[in-house]
């Protein structure tokens, strides 16, 4: 994980999963009670990548590979 040359081990998350929908509670914040009953998967199980779709995303892509 490229994270590891860059953050402390306290800073690095065990495990990344994915998240089809966020619930919202009225106040518009992430509803943790119902994240936690959601089914997840971890992320690197699916393989998810998702092309850059604006040319911030394209920005930060060719800044994040560089750095990498």
């Amino acid at each position: 994980m490229a994270l590891k040359a860059t953050l402390p081990d306290y800073m690095i998350p065990d495990d990344l999963i994915t998240v089809r929908l966020y619930l919202l509670t009225p106040n518009g914040k992430v509803d943790k009670k119902a994240l936690a009953g959601q089914q997840t998967q971890l992320a690197e199980s699916i393989h998810l990548y998702i092309a850059p779709r604006t040319d911030v995303e394209k920005l930060l892509l060719i800044s994040w590979s560089e750095s990498w």
